[in-house]
């Protein structure tokens, strides 16, 4: 897996839960890798707010991610990142619960 735990030096940890939330899922993924910056994440988040796709290898996942829940959910969706540099790194994405 390509993943911020990657270039980390040591152990890290990968947790991956999903939920439910009155009418939303709830995926969640966590890792105790490298993190990011507040300005990396604002610059991913920007990228992926104009379905920029020249964010490079670091966040390639996240833009096909993003794609997705645009066309199959469109405004219904969301994509959240927490992170803390050096500490942990958190994905959330949020989807409209369907029959």
């Amino acid at each position: 897996i390509y993943h911020g735990i990657k270039q980390k030096d040591e152990m890290g940890e990968i947790i991956i839960r999903g939920y439910e939330k009155d009418e939303t899922l709830c995926f969640e993924v966590f890792d105790t890798g490298i993190g990011m910056t507040d300005e990396k994440k604002m610059e991913i988040l920007e990228k992926l707010s104009h379905n920029d796709d020249t964010s490079g290898r670091d966040s390639f996942g996240l833009y096909n991610v993003a794609q997705r829940l645009q066309l199959f959910y469109g405004e219904d969706s969301s994509l959240l990142i927490e992170s803390c540099y050096q500490e942990y790194t958190q994905v959330t994405i949020k989807i409209p619960k369907k029959e």
